[in-house]
């Protein structure tokens, strides 16, 4: 009798599962990266940006904070080699 529960409730959960076919996902990617890059071309597109000016061109000076973080670091020496 357990058993026979246990199965029916495995069938009703899998039954209620989403079901993709295979590769929809990967479709939805590929869209999605070809509407980043359409996005990117319009917003840096040469006619309204020019990367040798920096943004507020003329304007008070843009804050620009970087963040760094050391993977590895070699021996240090305290003699000029």
């Amino acid at each position: 009798m357990a058993a026979r529960v246990v199965a029916i409730l495995t069938l009703v959960v899998i039954s209620t599962l989403p079901w993709n076919p295979s590769g929809a996902v990967l479709k939805d990617y590929r869209f999605l990266s070809k509407n980043i890059t359409s996005t990117l071309d319009q917003l840096l597109n040469r006619s309204r940006y020019d990367k040798r000016i920096r943004p507020g061109f003329g304007g008070p000076p843009v804050a620009v904070r970087v963040n760094m973080h050391i993977k590895s670091m070699g021996s240090v020496s305290e003699t000029d080699q």
